[in-house]
């Protein structure tokens, strides 16, 4: 039998396989190390920034709202001192990025440190590694989502052993806006539980909640008598697949009237979809909600959408395409997910006006049009602004400042309270539970509305704001034109005008009037 390959041909081809296996491994990158937190020099309180590595975007703006609070601090009287040079922003990406704030009146500094996840370093890894040095974070920021809030804060609940009770750090989640979320007892059965208490007694949200949205939004449309809606009944679109859009669904049914119609929201199955076209489930919800409109005799029925933006978006121009004269009459409301970012600086690209022809109105945590902190109107000249005395002619939000700008400021008035800092972290979130929020400010000014309640999120009254956008039409014509107008709570929903309208510029006017064309370019003239 010659056609069988000889013993001595099978060993080399052997030996040969296991020479290519093992130079395969050599070559091979070693596996990722864990990550190692920088040292805390003496007189330092470590703030631990804990976001993805694309987030470099944030970082910016996160270090203008630290130079912003040195600024505002030091006019206070604080003598805080930004600190922000090379290392803020490191040519190395496996660096870590660092900027700080002197507080020379008790001789402390507060180091705030960005710790990437990455694909290799995820949260559990960093928050493994962060409670075994000594000393642990003071404080650790994150949380820019539901799902990321959720398992940092089961991560540091399952690390809680590994520190002193009066060490563990404070956790100030940014935008992570679910009420309630999934969390497992002791004896390994799932339940929900209020986010904030996962773990408990160091939590403060920054942000306000998914029910506090649509509460607010709710009461600020009841509020006006050109957008309150007929509420029988309340037409809704929830995506079953996305969590934030379930929990702002039953924030909204809960904010409700109790006169109100029973809500029946539409549950579409998906929210995986194009840029512009409806998935099939948002198609056959679009034909659901026309035939009730057609059976409502409603003068301006109110839909609330609860998905994210692009699936929002989606449906919504589908339910136009298929039915503009249905689509003209309603009013549209939702939570946080469409930001002021997408109706006014990018709204040429994400919101077309002419094709999302109705009132919307949606919900922002902080002013998105705030000119000390940024803004600037679309053609406004330049002019030098607390962020950093640049001469800034900038269309974006300014949400993510103010926001960033409370948690620095907060961290350091707690530090200096007294002219003495905080003994350990639970002294630290004892100052922090007493901050008030007053025109604005951070402080302990007794006259403010507390900023947290006992369960560590914000309280109502305590900065909520709503953006009205309104297109424009001349007769049946949709014109290529809107308006954009940002109100703010009085902080009592039993004054007589609990809601008033932001400035949008020095000048006081109160509305942005915006072209949904595309911008004029001139050419030069020739030689």
């Amino acid at each position: 039998m010659k056609w069988l390959t000889p013993p001595s041909v099978l060993a080399a081809a052997s030996a040969a396989l296991a020479i290519g296996a093992a130079m395969l491994i050599l070559r091979s990158p070693p596996t990722q190390a864990k990550p190692t937190p920088e040292a805390v020099a003496d007189g330092d309180r470590e703030i631990v920034w804990l976001y993805p590595a694309t987030n470099s975007a944030a970082w910016e703006r996160f270090v203008a709202s630290v130079r912003r609070a040195g600024t505002r601090l030091r006019d206070d009287p604080i003598d805080a001192r930004p600190e922000i040079g090379a290392a803020a922003f490191p040519k190395e990406t496996t660096a870590v990025p660092e900027v700080a704030l002197a507080l020379p009146g008790v001789g402390r500094r507060l180091v705030f440190r960005w710790y990437k996840l990455t694909s290799d370093w995820k949260t559990r890894d960093w928050v493994e590694a962060l409670m075994r040095r000594r000393p642990p974070p003071l404080a650790i920021v994150g949380g820019s989502s539901s799902d990321a809030a959720r398992e940092l804060t089961r991560q540091l609940k399952d690390h809680m052993g590994d520190v002193a009770e009066v060490d563990r750090p404070l956790l100030l989640l940014t935008t992570a806006t679910a009420d309630r979320v999934g969390d497992t007892d002791a004896g390994g059965e799932s339940h929900e539980v209020d986010l904030t208490k996962v773990y408990p007694q160091r939590t403060f949200r920054f942000c306000f909640t998914n029910r506090q949205m649509a509460k607010a939004v709710m009461d600020f449309l009841m509020s006006q008598d050109d957008l309150r809606p007929d509420l029988n009944p309340v037409h809704m679109a929830q995506w079953d697949d996305d969590s934030y859009s379930r929990d702002l669904t039953d924030g909204f049914r809960q904010a409700l009237p109790p006169w109100a119609g029973l809500p029946n929201p539409k549950r579409i199955t998906s929210s995986v979809g194009s840029f512009l076209a409806p998935n099939r489930f948002e198609a056959e919800v679009v034909d659901q909600v026309l035939h009730d409109l057609e059976q409502t005799r409603q003068h301006r029925p109110m839909l609330a959408v609860t998905g994210q933006s692009t699936p929002c978006r989606r449906f919504l121009a589908e339910l136009v395409r298929t039915s503009p004269a249905q689509a003209r009459r309603l009013l549209v409301a939702t939570g946080d997910a469409v930001s002021f970012n997408t109706v006014y600086r990018d709204r040429r690209v994400t919101w077309p006006i002419q094709e999302l022809p109705f009132p919307f109105v949606f919900f922002c945590h902080y002013n998105p049009i705030d000119a000390d902190a940024g803004f600037r109107p679309e053609g406004a000249a330049p002019r030098e602004t607390e962020v950093g005395g640049e001469r800034d002619v900038s269309t974006t939000g300014t949400e993510d400042i103010l926001l960033d700008g409370d948690i620095v400021e907060a961290l350091a008035r707690a530090l200096v309270r007294d002219d003495k800092p905080p003994a350990d972290a639970a002294e630290l979130s004892e100052r922090i539970a007493a901050l008030r929020r007053r025109h604005g400010r951070v402080g302990y000014d007794p006259e403010g509305v507390l900023m947290f309640g006992d369960d560590g999120n914000r309280t109502v009254g305590a900065g909520e704001h709503v953006v009205c956008l309104r297109p424009r039409f001349r007769g049946d014509r949709i014109l290529p034109e809107a308006t954009i107008e940002v109100w703010v709570g009085r902080g009592s929903l039993h004054a007589e005008e609990p809601w008033r309208r932001r400035p949008v510029d020095k000048d006081g006017r109160e509305t942005l009037t915006v072209s949904y064309e595309p911008p004029v370019v001139e050419e030069k003239a020739g030689p």
